[in-house]
């Protein structure tokens, strides 16, 4: 049951796009939707807008985790000890790159 509400609950949020087409098929409508870019590119996430804790069984955890993962957002510390522990080491890489991008350039 939770399942179907969070799949209910994420074509929602995608309306029609977030359904599958038959094999083999291609959306031609692509190109218009506001889906934030190309899958893969930086800050894809086929949610598009529509927040992640507002799907069914998504609590605090999979929100951060999304947030971090899915969407490079590094603006907000996350709730979770183990993804406070990796946001930290983020923020460090971060930091350390652009100390060695500066000492690069002079």
């Amino acid at each position: 049951r939770a399942l179907v509400k969070l799949s209910e609950g994420y074509v929602a949020a995608r309306g029609a796009a977030a359904l599958p087409g038959p094999p083999g098929a291609t959306g031609s409508d692509d190109d218009d939707d506001d889906d934030g870019g190309a899958p893969g590119a930086p800050g894809w996430s086929p949610l598009a807008g529509a927040p992640v804790a507002s799907l069914h069984g998504v609590g605090a955890y999979a929100s951060d985790a999304h947030a971090l993962f899915c969407e490079g957002t590094l603006g907000v510390a996350p709730r979770d000890h183990a993804l406070r522990w990796w946001y930290a080491w983020a923020l460090e890489r971060r930091e350390s790159e652009r100390r060695e991008r500066r000492a690069a350039r002079g």
